[in-house]
């Protein structure tokens, strides 16, 4: 593809434009609308059409500007800061990659014009320009995903608990994209998380987020919902997760900003605007979601989302991969739960909330069932012999540590809450 700087002929036409370039590359697309760019050559646009349109009707302006900051990539979206960085080969490097990585020639030909009009003031700073040692504008990280299927991305998030390191990066997130838009699926662990998530949906799609789904209450699955609130999704979630989400919040950020400090800013509980009892579809557009609300068991707030397409269940906190699955609700409907699970028509694949993305179906459930089941019966045994909660939780899976990660920060507590559920069976 030809290099950017070599379609701008005329430099006296570039510092002509000057400061006023992204005024400009709305202008261009006007006109580059209005000329034939079904050829894939959005540059047939010439000066006397940029003049042309230059006092178009200002709120179509307005709203080209704006569906233009909403197509291109986060690299780009920042348009009105431009001047902050004025490297032309960075620039190039971006319209190469935006224009490479789009089908539809009319958005082509935008990215081409905006990009151009960038160019133009990288060539010739106007009077009123960012210093020459400013600094780029800073972007959000973009968070790593995998394609599990066609459309189905996942992120692996730290086997670990939440700390400045990790900067509470440590449940599996992803997002599902159909023909028409986007859903989410766990926001992470903090605002920053979710912006690198929200960052890395950029870079595979233009398509709007459309729903934001929460599968359970927990900082790590929820707190960055804050970095979507301007794509004004529908936050889905179960009909219990508002209630548990509001009881929770004050503790989940004073914790939260205890452990990560800085990191935590501006993280907030955003509770659902589309709660869900029993199931519910999402049309994304040629791909439904089919999301499905479960007994008390991981806590009394578990949704899974079903991907029929391609046979992907995510599963979220139903299923831990390695780490010890932690009970924050009933070990006795979790048991419940993950034997419906295992019969479920279609599954292909699944997705743990924590742990590696690809495990093997339905193998994947057995240790965990393992784990839930004998911590039931052994506490059962305490209970039968009289033991107290002490003693039960000094004496119970005493041998899990080496089978499970995190089992020094959580063995106990399962066995406490275990014990407190199975007491008032006798």
């Amino acid at each position: 593809m030809p290099r950017a700087r070599d379609r701008v002929r005329d430099r006296r036409t570039c510092r002509d434009i000057g400061a006023k370039s992204w005024r400009y590359g709305v202008f261009l697309f006007l006109a580059a609308r209005r000329t034939d760019t079904h050829d894939g050559r959005p540059w047939k646009v010439t000066v006397s059409k940029v003049s042309a349109f230059r006092y178009s009707k200002p709120r179509e302006v307005a709203r080209l500007f704006a569906e233009a900051r909403a197509m291109i990539s986060p690299s780009l979206t920042s348009l009105s800061t431009y001047g902050e960085d004025r490297s032309a080969s960075h620039l190039r490097f971006l319209m190469v990659a935006e224009i490479n990585g789009l089908i539809r020639p009319e958005i082509r030909a935008l990215i081409a014009a905006l990009c151009v009009a960038l160019l133009c003031a990288a060539a010739t700073p106007s009077a009123d320009a960012a210093p020459s040692t400013a600094k780029a504008v800073s972007q959000p990280a973009v968070l790593s995903v995998t394609q599990l299927a066609p459309g189905l991305y996942a992120h692996r998030g730290h086997d670990d608990v939440a700390t400045r390191q990790n900067g509470g990066d440590i449940a599996n997130v992803g997002f599902v994209i159909g023909t028409r838009c986007v859903a989410v699926i766990d926001t992470g662990g903090t605002a920053a998380e979710g912006r690198a998530l929200r960052a890395a949906i950029r870079a595979v799609t233009p398509l709007p987020v459309c729903y934001v789904i929460n599968t359970h209450m927990h900082p790590d699955h929820i707190l960055g919902n804050a970095a979507f609130v301007d794509d004004h999704p529908q936050f889905v979630g179960s009909d219990k997760l508002a209630e548990a989400e509001m009881s929770h919040a004050a503790n989940y950020l004073r914790v939260l900003t205890r452990e990560l400090g800085d990191v935590a800013a501006g993280s907030r509980v955003i509770p659902p605007t589309l709660p869900v009892h029993d199931t519910l579809d999402l049309d994304l557009g040629s791909r439904v979601l089919t999301l499905r609300t479960w007994k008390t068991a991981h806590t009394n707030n578990d949704l899974t989302v079903y991907d029929k397409r391609t046979g992907t269940l995510w599963l979220a906190d139903l299923l831990f991969a390695g780490c010890l699955p932690v009970i924050d609700g009933s070990v006795l409907g979790w048991l419940d739960d993950l034997a419906t699970i295992r019969a479920l028509p279609g599954v292909r694949r699944v997705v743990p909330g924590h742990g590696p993305l690809r495990v093997q179906w339905p193998q994947a459930l057995d240790a965990e069932r393992d784990y839930l089941a004998r911590l039931a019966r052994d506490v059962r045994a305490a209970i039968r012999a009289g033991q107290t909660m002490q003693q039960a939780v000094d004496t119970i899976g005493v041998d899990q540590r080496g089978r499970w990660r995190l089992v020094d920060v959580y063995h106990r507590r399962n066995v406490t809450a275990a014990y407190a559920e199975l007491e008032w069976e006798q």
